[in-house]
């Protein structure tokens, strides 16, 4: 017990320090007055208590709202809050697919249950960060949805509903968790989704799903088989009332299946067939659709607490649109939405307007994947279809027959515009429907994605209906034009029929004819991918996650070791085969984590898959050891990734046996020239190749970063405390190795450039093979390209990386050696260089994977290359300079990369100058195939 209590101690009074070395000398007196709780919430930008780390901006509001009254503990006693609290997260957290353990766990008890003179103000301002976020949560979401994909337009709500909060602590305890949940979004949508929780929860307190296994043969009506009576079980808990019983497949039963292979859009049969997709369904078990529930709740929270009750809601899982007038659905029809690699955006929009015999364009991915190889077959395939080519600088048309589409294909499609004539056979048919990211506009969105017809309406009839580049087509445009204009009186439909083109030869009409709707009569449009959802029959279904959302939510949001430090146990003195390394240096006042954390790894292998015959990068490391500044410890000889407080020491640092190492921090203080400045942020200089490496180094050798970080409400990356999600983890590559992206169904381009990127990491050999994978901005963030089922390449977004939480001028930081900033919201600092070492990453040679689809591309030139025949000179027997030599290579590479960069060589007069290489096209992370 004494040493428990001597913990709680230690971890509590280091949220009050202004340095770690006074801990010794600290006490913090027993909360007995407001003004305790306002002077540390008033000290500091961050707290840390224990393993939480947690910002004071938001306590700051909810104690004023309360004049910084205690909630929790009054006279060293905990209030009857606590117990109301800890009952409020069992039930709120089970109901909205939350996580307990986020909001109350182990030690929280530790605090409450050893209460003295030096936790009190810790244990009631650690209480009150977990209320605030699980009130956050519930309301807004757990996570940032733009880190989830870049084709997700919601934005994280900055939580303001402070006062609801407090209003709940000033009622009867029993009263906190009602008023709390009514922060919860309040639509349609997130209460079905509730309810289908709800029962799901049961099923599984009940000992979940009724088992069952396809017998592989077709069940004919009125037939008789011993899987009948578990298929009606299965099917009841579905959520159909079914009175039947015994082992024939009567109608009641065979009613209920095809109800399901309707809602699923599976082939609708009064036999259940062996290959039906409701053996599929009913294969998943209850705790993976408990998940996906939960993430599609996840989902939910990011829209508005409210929807409009007139709105067009459209679930791009289901492709499927839904009218709402009142509340109320008056119309549901078919959709096609963008397929996986050119997915509809996730996003709010509003209908301002319909346009009649539009014209189309076609963006240049469109012309090079799907219209190009028609046109090399047929040059007068353009002509057939009614589409034009406008030159971009003159605004002239120009005669296809005048290009060179075999070998400029590529700069075709950039410096022309293709346009189709308006009628039936128009890609997007006679009716469109711009999308405006703005109410109060008629414009449209920056995606360019709208609602339209099609020429082809039979598509609208099949199962998989993720068919488009992005935009929703409606199986009934004509309807909802005439709906949406029925209150105008001069576009009846009479007279809209009468206007549309018919595609006849010589038509006289007029094209993109925009009919405006009067601002009252704006509706919003809701584009969402709903993997659960109740259908109009109050049935539940779940879909495929076509977009990987539910995944990547699951792994993010849901995911109990993402939460915690996953740190192994330190070595004791007398371990066999050890050497001591102590880090020395002073933590800065707003340096909150103040622990080294050492990793040890070895030379990864790559492997090859028998099955996909793809590489996959072995990495061989240990989990992290995290200790005190200051301190020997002892470690296992070795190679050691070393880091401080988000900042990483530039290459290993080697344990001998019986040796011993000493690694000084660098202090950094804050410019003279940012001496009047508020709010200062110090983050790593992520534009500077220093840095850069680092990243390249853990990647290659870890595949993760040493340290969890979370995005707090400053808006940058900062160090994760208990229960905070962590983001920055690095993407698996699993896909890359696990799936032959030469037998996926893909557009050559796609393929192209999945491959490029599962090479790049699978088939590296040392840390700057990594460099293809990133793409870093001046101003600290940057983007990584990550790979996912099935096939698809989206860029994952990191914000800049802070070394500290925001500090006064005459603030501090102690740091790894490297590249660092300053910043405040007008300035930012010239580089700092706290390199006073030789940088120490192994050797290795960087060596180029192909990056052309089944080709390996012998002919790539470096900017390392330029440099070494330069400085050795040329072989005598070639009879030339070494700058000949090297322009020869130059002019016939079909890929140039530097350290930093690859880009695509298409002009000899080019060269290998890195000055003029931006004229060159960069490859890595081309995402414009998804527009």
């Amino acid at each position: 017990m004494k040493l428990k209590s001597l913990a709680v101690r230690a971890l509590s009074v280091s949220i009050f320090l202004s340095n770690t070395q006074a801990m010794s000398q600290t006490t913090i007196p027993v909360l007995q007055s407001q003004s305790a709780i306002q002077n540390v919430l008033a000290s500091r930008s961050l707290l840390k208590a224990g393993s939480n780390i947690f910002e004071t901006n938001h306590l700051m509001k909810l104690y004023s709202e309360r004049n910084f009254e205690p909630i929790w503990i009054r006279n060293g006693l905990k209030t009857e809050f606590v117990e109301a609290y800890k009952l409020m997260v069992n039930q709120l957290s089970l109901k909205h697919g939350l996580i307990s353990s986020d909001y109350y766990n182990s030690e929280i008890d530790s605090y409450l249950n050893s209460l003295n003179s030096e936790n009190t103000v810790a244990a009631e301002l650690l209480l009150s960060n977990l209320y605030l976020r699980l009130a956050s949560d519930l309301s807004d979401g757990r996570i940032e949805p733009t880190t989830i994909d870049n084709d997700v337009r919601f934005k994280k709500r900055i939580f303001t509903d402070y006062r609801i909060l407090a209003q709940a602590l000033s009622a009867q305890p029993s009263m906190m968790a009602p008023i709390v949940e009514t922060l919860a979004p309040e639509h349609v949508y997130y209460k079905n989704t509730l309810e289908i929780l709800a029962t799901l929860n049961l099923i599984k307190s009940q000992g979940g799903y009724k088992s069952i296994v396809n017998p592989k043969v077709n069940l004919k009506l009125n037939s008789k088989h011993t899987v009948v009576q578990t298929l009606r079980e299965r099917v009841i808990q579905h959520g159909y009332n079914l009175s039947g019983s015994g082992q024939v497949y009567d109608q009641e039963l065979s009613n209920a299946i095809q109800e399901i292979q309707k809602e699923n859009g599976y082939l609708v049969n009064s036999d259940l067939l062996a290959d039906s997709g409701v053996w599929t369904i009913f294969g998943v078990s209850v705790d993976a659709r408990i998940l996906q529930t939960q993430a599609t709740l996840e989902k939910l929270r990011w829209l508005p607490k409210k929807l409009e009750p007139n709105m067009i809601f459209v679930n791009t899982n289901a492709t499927e649109m839904k009218v709402y007038e009142n509340n109320q659905v008056i119309k549901s029809m078919s959709t096609i939405n963008g397929r996986a690699l050119r997915r509809t955006p996730m996003m709010q929009t509003w209908l301002t307007h319909v346009v009649l015999n539009t014209t189309w364009t076609a963006t240049d991915s469109v012309i090079l994947q799907d219209k190009l190889p028609e046109i090399q077959k047929d040059i007068n395939f353009l002509k057939k279809i009614r589409m034009h080519i406008i030159d971009n600088s003159s605004g002239v048309e120009v005669d296809p027959a005048t290009l060179d589409w075999k070998n400029n294909s590529r700069s075709i499609a950039r410096k022309h515009s293709f346009v189709m004539d308006p009628g039936p056979k128009n890609a997007l048919g006679v009716y469109k429907f711009p999308m405006s990211a703005d109410k109060n506009t008629y414009g449209s969105n920056s995606d360019d994605i709208f609602m339209h017809f099609t020429d082809d309406p039979s598509l609208f009839s099949k199962n998989n209906r993720h068919l488009s580049s992005g935009c929703v087509r409606l199986s009934e445009a004509k309807w909802f034009a005439e709906y949406l204009l029925k209150n105008n009186l001069q576009y009846t439909p009479e007279y809209i029929d009468s206007v549309i083109s018919k595609g006849t030869l010589g038509e006289v009409f007029q094209s993109n004819i925009r009919v405006k709707l009067p601002p009252e009569e704006f509706r919003a449009v809701y584009t969402v991918p709903l993997t659960v959802e109740k259908t109009a029959t109050g049935h539940v279904r779940f879909m495929k996650d076509h977009y990987l959302h539910d995944r990547r939510i699951s792994a993010t949001a849901l995911s109990l070791p993402g939460r915690s430090d996953q740190f192994s146990k330190k070595l004791n003195s007398t371990a066999v085969g050890t050497g001591r390394l102590m880090v020395s240096g002073t933590a800065g006042a707003n340096q909150y984590y103040s622990q080294v954390v050492a990793q040890k790894c070895s030379e990864p292998e790559s492997m090859i898959n028998p099955r996909t015959s793809m590489q996959k990068l072995n990495r061989k490391c240990s989990a992290p050891v995290k200790f005190e500044l200051n301190t020997a410890q002892n470690l296992e000889a070795g190679s050691y990734i070393l880091g401080f407080e988000n900042t990483i020491y530039p290459g290993f640092v080697n344990i001998n046996s019986g040796g011993s190492v000493q690694i000084d921090l660098q202090k950094i203080s804050v410019p003279a020239s940012m001496s009047k400045e508020k709010n200062i942020k110090a983050y790593r200089d992520l534009g500077s190749l220093v840095e850069q490496k680092k990243i390249y180094f853990q990647q290659f050798y870890s595949g993760q970063n040493l340290f969890r970080e979370t995005i707090r409400s400053y808006g940058d990356l900062s160090l994760a405390g208990l229960g905070d999600v962590d983001i920055a983890t690095s993407s698996t590559y699993n896909f890359c190795s696990e799936n032959n992206l030469n037998n996926l169904v893909l557009a050559k381009d796609i393929r192209e450039h999945a491959l490029f990127v599962c090479e790049t990491m699978n088939g590296a050999q040392a840390m700057m093979d990594m460099a293809d994978l990133y793409r870093f901005q001046s101003n600290g963030t940057y983007q990584e390209a990550t790979v996912d089922y099935p096939g698809d390449i989206f860029p994952k977004r990191y914000l800049r990386t802070l070394v500290s939480a925001p500090m006064r001028a005459t603030d501090f930081i102690s740091v790894m050696p490297g590249h660092y900033r300053f910043s405040t919201e007008t300035k930012t600092s010239d580089r700092i260089n706290a390199l006073t070492i030789a940088e120490s990453y192994p050797a290795g040679q960087r060596r180029f994977v192909k990056s052309r689809l089944n080709t390996i591309n012998t002919n790539e030139f470096s900017e390392s290359d330029v440099q070494a025949l330069t400085e050795s000179g040329s072989d005598p027997s070639l009879k030339t300079t070494p700058q000949a030599l090297v322009m020869g290579h130059c002019q016939t590479a079909t890929v140039w990369r530097t350290d930093q960069r690859s880009y695509c060589i298409q002009d000899s007069q080019e060269g290998c100058d890195r000055t003029k290489s931006a004229m060159c096209e960069e490859i890595k992370l081309d995402l414009r195939f998804r527009k």
